[in-house]
């Protein structure tokens, strides 16, 4: 099975995820992944104390892709240059970078650039509620992260969720803001701000270019939501991931497999999202230090020993890893059949800047003190 897996770390990165055995860190990493539904062994994750061992794991999961996030907090810090080692020379990992704006001031964009440009790293992850202090997104000292990733065409990746420090802030209300005010920035919320999932459903429903990774916490109570919501407007905005070490990636695949996903919303929906898979293109994925290109196409599967109802069974979502945009495609088949379409033509409105066209260094802006410049321009929603 070809899926890509949005949220999926080895064990050996940290002590957080399992690193040391017999550690307080590793009890703490066991625990989580009995409280998120773990099945049988609750260190399964202790083959990939070792790159090879990791690379094991993904590769017998049948994920195409698996996305390892770096971060930078006060608590937690995974370099740059060591996601760029541990993904570099794999086809099977990307790897996205950390920064905090907060700790590192202006080098922070610096950072962000030269993880894109030089690392080829696929997009930038910040944490305002793990901050010292914990701030919103919307707060004027994540703007300039923002603006970059905007400017080189790379999604943001926001850490959100019930193990914010201050529950306070896990609250997607402050997101809109920032949707709002860079309308082409693809924002991708990692835990899906659970179990405030109705609050960023709507903040979703409201902004196009906010995006939903439930991941562990789509198998917990109150998670039927995100369930509805993908299968109607929400289809093009879903993403999947495992969280992996805190839960088995193949035991996430085949619990997702039965939630009750559906192809999305109207016929015609779905109708349009397979004529834009058919239309395959070659994007770059990545920037400056990226090598070649991936051309992402239709592929056909078999789901082997899935017991589907009637009706047409749900796919897997697939992403473009270098925009996180996910498309739900049209399933048709029957009993254990299923089409996974994965795609390139994913967000056409905002395709990364090709390496030959980038500036030398990016401009600087620097916005007037105040509230006014973070709501954006007022766009009215007439309505809708």
């Amino acid at each position: 099975m070809k899926v890509i897996d949005m949220r999926c770390r080895p064990a050996f990165l940290h002590d957080f995820f399992g690193a040391t055995p017999g550690s307080t860190a590793n009890e703490t990493a066991r625990w989580l992944n009995r409280r998120v539904g773990t099945r049988g062994d609750d260190e399964h994750y202790a083959r990939s104390r070792t790159q090879e061992g990791f690379l094991a794991e993904v590769r017998e999961a049948g994920l195409s892709k698996a996305v390892v996030v770096g971060r930078h907090t006060p608590a937690q810090h995974l370099p740059n240059d060591l996601i760029h080692r541990v993904t570099h020379g794999y086809d099977e990992l990307l790897g996205i970078a950390g920064v905090d704006p907060q700790l590192q001031g202006h080098a922070a964009v610096d950072e962000a650039e030269r993880a894109i440009r030089e690392l080829g790293l696929a997009g930038i992850d910040i944490e305002p509620g793990f901050g010292v202090p914990a701030r919103h997104p919307d707060d004027p000292v994540y703007f300039p992260i923002y603006e970059v990733c905007a400017q080189l065409g790379v999604p943001v990746f926001l850490m959100t969720g019930p193990t914010t420090p201050d529950l306070r802030f896990n609250d997607p209300a402050p997101l809109a803001r920032v949707a709002q005010a860079f309308p082409t920035l693809p924002i991708v919320c990692y835990h899906g701000y659970w179990p405030n999932a109705a609050q960023l459903i709507g903040a979703a429903f409201r902004y196009e270019n906010i995006h939903v990774v439930p991941d562990m916490y789509l198998f917990l109570p109150g998670s039927q939501a995100y369930v509805d919501a993908a299968n109607g407007f929400l289809a093009d905005q879903f993403l999947f991931g495992s969280s992996y070490p805190f839960r088995p990636i193949r035991q996430s695949i085949d619990d997702f497999l039965h939630l009750g996903f559906q192809r999305g919303g109207t016929r015609q929906g779905a109708i349009r999202q397979r004529s834009q898979v058919i239309q395959a293109i070659e994007l770059t994925l990545g920037l400056a230090a990226v090598v070649g290109k991936l051309e992402w196409a239709r592929r056909t599967l078999i789901l082997e020993q899935a017991s589907w109802r009637a009706g047409p069974p749900c796919c897997l979502p697939c992403l473009h890893p270098a925009k996180a945009k996910v498309l739900a495609p049209e399933c048709r088949a029957s009993a254990t059949i299923g089409t996974l379409f994965t795609s390139s033509q994913d967000l056409l409105n905002a395709r990364p800047v090709p390496p030959q066209r980038l500036p030398a260094r990016l401009p600087q802006r620097v916005r007037p003190p105040g509230r006014d410049h973070r709501r954006g321009p007022h766009r009215p929603c007439a309505g809708r």
